[in-house]
């Protein structure tokens, strides 16, 4: 019993440590993180198929609303398993994923405990080491932000491998070690085979190091078994464990182009150009967590504290240390935590580029986890090299004071990266059915991508088979709905195939309401048939021909899976054989077992030992009693600190408090990050969203409409409508400017719409009235790094001109048909193909050869330089008298012959100058311009069609938006309306003179409902709206029962 204390007592030490950080996992509820909600339902799933009979399939039949998907052909078994275990055993869904996620924080510091005792020899390095691999920032991150299982699991994995290796070339029972450390690299495989990629050539390097055959200097030292045979061990454990998993990986490598595996690394978040780390964030220090902040970006940091240790491990362990092969150990930790942590920052993009396989691990700073591992032994190392340098009669004293501090220093710096965002309250007992509606409404396949899914495959969003589901009954896969008159069909399911009986008076083709994919196999009476992937679902088609048939659907195997596990089973056996042989062979197992008596003596440990549970209990203590309200070291409830701070409200419900912006000027071509910081500042039912823009001082916007997110950024995990008081969010966009933007000054404006209606929320003009594109800052824009070349800016019209010692190179207009008075944006390209700097000469836009007063064109601040691309924007007003038909828009100025720029149809519009009878004569005039003459409502039993009849007394120089309210009795907005007059064909500046325009709104309300409407006119731009000559901005008109 003493010797079972004695091995398990650094365990629970560690597990005490560690209790701080794994606390919020011992509830209920999950946290709610990016991947969390798809293994709960991929659980849900799996345990579904095994309730019914389907231990294990590489099919899992009741993924993609029932179609079914070759789930685990690809993805990895073992994480999965794990939390179903749990689950089977009777724990909840979400307690089984808890504590597989706990467990792998724990398991994580255990491992590594175990591994740097052994390979520095040192309980105290070890114990500071496990501490440390645990407090790890990205380890933390994975559980509580990413909620990636697999790779928690795998990262817990690692060390066990790690160490077993180690053992294998230290151990006299050698290839039974050889054969566990096969095992443990298999189980890393089946884990995460991202992982695996990442952790194949240190895990190959370092078992050369410990096979090679050199004998340690240091006879204290246990001999190693040298020469080839120690490298041979390190063959079969490394190739043992790729044969153990074959059945696995090698499929999913060379079978993924029968799935959309493209759609993995098809988007920007998921390409790993936009996923490298500055070495500034992975360095950063520590911070405390700030509840008030709902959606704090994910910062990937490798944590401080850990990397000045390692640092301090790494030097002073190298040379406290005389033996050569504690060097090695230390030297090669040192190497992969460098090595690893090279590979997240930019400077490593030619490897990414030259290894199109590395494509496949989407994030560059997934390497800071596997860095962790190095980085934490070296701390370990740390902590043994500061041991050794203590006097010897300080150190019985020193030592627990040492390991506590550490640990203490280690853990409440990583406390913060144990806050979740906020919880998931799901329900205990996921059923299939839930599964279904999760991904019919929010992500099909189980995966964010759909990556998953038989290539060619459109992932659906409905399917026959949930009434099945809804109602209990097993899916009615087998589709003879083609079958003639007359035939019988009698139908045995068995997952995920069935077995039918089917008489039939002539062929027919029926289907299998799963989608083809290789493995499935359809048989008529034994003989195998031709199955043809439906057109557009891609599901299973096969021809019964006329007669009676017995037709077996089963999915089966292909010569590759076949192969490999064949392998997998061989070399299972092959393994099995080796520990036998090893355990017949005996002998005793020199690897260290026990505690290294070298550390302390028992009286050092005993002290230590107490040392290190009092930390754990005691911050696990701390971390569950200290009240929200009183801030701790690791939690702080503050304000935001923009860099420019602002109180702007939007329709006197959502704040804008403040935002972001980068100092200097900023290069043309390079991405702008701007964050912006809001609250709910009022009661309000808005959900909303933020839009960008870049504008000149017409108002023309610089900037591309779809904007990106950074990389970290996260979704604020509510909507508006439930953002608590006293909280913020913030919003965080990269904006990238027009190719050939030139130098200048620009305006950053704000737009917050609401997400459901599209529609935008009106906030305060710093110079009176309101607006809906709000600006906030301006924004200094430089010549851009590389100059754009002649196609990047998207030239539809190429001119090639020379105007005034520069080359027009084209120009774009942005429709080819337009109404009258309506405005068309003109964009020139143009470059400096001479030898120096140069002006840009003084144009005027033409319509059919006459000049127009427009806007000048937004034109390089100061001189161009030799080489540069740019462009230039203008609106042309389209003259309100335009007759119909097509015209010629050119560009004229500087003594140069004019240029044809392209033509432009002008529609054509029925005009009138009589007004039509109405029910309801207004005759209210605003702005001395544009007068309502009447309007009439004409109701069915869901809408209000209002008909505005207006007239204009003079030419109208502004484009206005019409809106019509309908009010209630209380005089309350139930309904309205907003857009330009006629449906946008009728701009006001396409007016002529005495001209008549009939206008029709429609409102979705019950006419009933409606008391009366509020009618006006607004300026789009600025918000400002027509006043009467009261001085009121809109006419109300009463509607009779």
């Amino acid at each position: 019993m003493r010797n079972l204390w004695r091995a398990l007592r650094p365990y629970l030490i560690l597990a005490l440590l560690g209790g701080a950080l794994i606390w919020p996992l011992l509830g209920p509820d999950v946290p709610c993180t990016d991947d969390g909600q798809l293994y709960y339902y991929q659980t849900a799933a799996l345990e579904y198929s095994v309730r019914h009979g389907l231990l294990y399939s590489r099919w899992m039949p009741d993924a993609a609303l029932g179609y079914g998907l070759p789930f685990f052909n690809y993805r990895e078994p073992l994480p999965r398993y794990l939390v179903l275990g749990l689950a089977l055993a009777g724990f909840s869904v979400p307690r089984a994923l808890n504590l597989t996620a706990a467990l792998a924080i724990l398991a994580t510091g255990w491992g590594t405990y175990r591994l740097a005792r052994d390979v520095l020899d040192d309980e105290v390095a070890g114990l500071v080491a496990g501490a440390a691999a645990m407090a790890a920032p990205y380890v933390l991150l994975n559980v509580f932000r990413r909620g990636a299982l697999p790779e928690s699991v795998a990262l817990a994995l690692t060390p066990w491998v790690f160490r077993a290796f180690w053992r294998a070339g230290r151990s006299r029972r050698g290839l039974g070690a050889a054969a566990g450390a096969a095992l443990g690299w298999a189980a890393l495989i089946l884990s995460h085979n991202i992982s695996a990629l990442l952790m194949a050539p240190a895990l190959a390097g370092y078992a050369l190091l410990i096979g090679w055959p050199e004998r340690p200097r240091n006879r204290d030292v246990p001999r190693r078994v040298g020469g080839l045979r120690s490298l041979l061990r390190m063959g079969v454990a490394y190739a043992g464990g790729l044969v153990l998993a074959a059945f696995y990986w090698v499929p999913a490598f060379f079978e993924k182009n029968l799935i959309r595996i493209g759609a993995a690394t098809a988007t920007r978040n998921n390409s790993y150009i936009y996923n490298f780390v500055a070495p500034a964030e992975v360095f950063a220090p520590p911070a405390p967590v700030n509840p008030a902040w709902l959606n704090p970006p994910m910062v990937i940091r490798l944590g401080l504290v850990m990397a000045i240790m390692a640092l301090i491990g790494g030097v002073g362990g190298w040379l406290a240390c005389r033996d050569r092969e504690r060097r090695a150990q230390i030297a090669a930790f040192a190497v992969m935590g460098i090595g690893y942590l090279l590979m997240v920052f930019p400077l490593s993009r030619p490897v990414w580029d030259a290894i199109p396989v590395l494509a496949f691990v989407q994030f560059p700073w997934r390497l800071v986890g596997r860095a962790a591992l190095g980085v934490a032994v070296l701390a370990g190392a740390a902590a043994g090299a500061i041991r050794c340098w203590l006097p010897a009669q300080h150190r019985r004293r020193a030592v627990p004071a040492l390991t506590g501090g550490l640990a203490i220093l280690l853990l409440v710096t990583a406390l913060p990266e144990s806050y979740p965002l906020q919880w998931c309250p799901l329900p205990p007992r996921p059923t299939i059915v839930d599964v279904n509606r999760f991904e019919r409404d929010v992500l099909p396949g189980l995966d964010n991508e759909g990556s998953y899914f038989p290539a060619g495959v459109t992932p659906p969003h409905d399917s026959p088979l949930l009434a099945d589901y809804e109602a209990g009954r097993t899916p009615q896969r087998l589709d003879v709905s083609a079958a003639p008159p007359g035939a019988e069909v009698a139908v045995r399911y068995r997952p995920p195939g069935a077995t039918a009986t089917i008489s039939t008076p002539e062929a027919f083709t029926a289907r299998y309401l799963s989608y083809a994919f290789p493995g499935w196999v359809v048989r008529i009476d034994g003989e195998r048939t031709a199955i043809t992937p439906e057109p557009e679902s891609g599901l299973i088609t096969f021809t019964v021909p006329a007669g009676e048939h017995e037709v077996v659907i089963r999915f089966g195997t292909t010569p590759l899976r076949a192969v490999s596990s064949a392998i997998s089973l061989i070399g299972g056996l092959g393994l099995a054989a080796l520990v036998g042989l090893s355990l017949r062979r005996g002998g005793a197992d020199d690897s260290r077992a026990g505690a290294p008596e070298r550390s302390a003596d028992a009286r050092d440990r005993r002290a230590m030992w107490l040392a290190l549970a009092a930390v754990g209990v005691a911050l696990s203590l701390a971390r569950a009693a200290w009240p929200d309200d009183v801030p701790a070291p690791w939690r702080v409830t503050r304000p935001p600190a923009p860099q420019h701070p602002a109180d702007v409200l939007f329709e006197g419900q959502v704040r804008l408090l403040g935002y972001d912006l980068p100092d200097g000027p900023r290069p043309a071509d390079e991405e702008i990050r701007v964050d912006t910081y809001w609250a709910r500042a009022a009661e309000t039912t808005h959900n909303t969203q933020v839009a960008l823009s870049v504008l000149d001082e017409e108002g023309l916007i610089w900037s591309e409409k779809e904007g990106a997110r950074p990389r970290g950024y996260e979704e604020p995990p509510l909507p508006t409508f439930l953002w608590p008081p006293e909280t913020f969010v913030t919003d965080s966009q990269l904006i990238r400017l027009l190719p050939g933007t030139p130098p200048g000054t620009y305006t950053l404006a704000v737009t917050l719409f609401d997400r459901d209606t599209g529609q935008p929320l009106t906030a305060p003009r710093p110079a009176g009235g309101v607006t809906t594109q709000l600006p906030v800052g301006t924004l200094e824009v430089a010549w851009p790094r590389r100059a754009w070349g002649g196609g990047e800016p998207g030239i539809q019209r190429p001119i090639g001109a020379d105007v005034g010692g520069l080359t027009l190179l084209g120009a774009n207009l942005d429709r080819q048909a337009a109404w009258p008075g309506e405005t068309v944006l003109v964009t020139l390209f143009w470059a400096n193909e001479g030898g120096g700097s140069t002006g840009v000469p003084a144009l005027t836009l033409t319509f059919d050869g006459e000049p127009l007063a427009v806007a000048a064109f937004t034109r390089p601040a100061g001189s161009v330089p030799s080489g540069a691309v740019w462009r230039e924007q203008a609106l042309l007003r389209v003259p309100a008298g335009a007759e119909p038909g097509e015209h010629a828009i050119g560009l004229t100025g500087t003594g140069a012959e004019p240029l044809l720029l392209g033509g432009l149809t002008v529609r054509e519009v029925a005009r009138t100058f009589e007004p039509p009878p109405v029910d309801v004569p207004v005759g209210a005039t605003f702005g001395g311009q544009i007068t309502l003459l009447g309007l009439t409502a004409e109701a069915d039993e869901t809408t209000l069609a209002v008909t505005l009849v207006w007239q204009a007394g003079a030419d109208v120089p502004i484009s206005y938006t019409v809106f019509v309210h309908a009010l209630d009795g209380e005089g309350n907005l139930i309904a309205q309306s907003d857009r330009l007059p006629a449906e946008g064909t009728r701009p006001t500046t396409g007016w002529l003179p005495g001209e008549v325009v009939t206008d029709v709104h429609r409102l979705a309300v019950e006419p009933g409902q409606v008391a009366a409407l509020r009618v006006g006119l607004y300026d789009g731009g600025t918000g400002l709206r027509l006043r009467l000559e009261d001085g009121t901005d809109s006419v109300s008109v009463p509607l009779t029962p």
